[in-house]
């Protein structure tokens, strides 16, 4: 019963879906976030 009610919010798709996103990519693009404020937060201290 508990894995009809995982696998139907993930659209049919396996749970190891899910795990692969929330664990890599999502960090991931976390970290491209943060390395983009960072160059956009070198860039403003240059032009001050």
């Amino acid at each position: 019963m508990s894995w009809i009610n995982l696998e139907q919010p993930l659209g049919g798709h396996p749970v190891s879906w899910w795990a692969l996103y929330t664990g890599l990519i999502s960090y991931g693009l976390i970290g491209l976030l943060f390395a983009g404020e960072w160059l956009v937060r070198q860039r403003v201290r240059r032009f001050e």
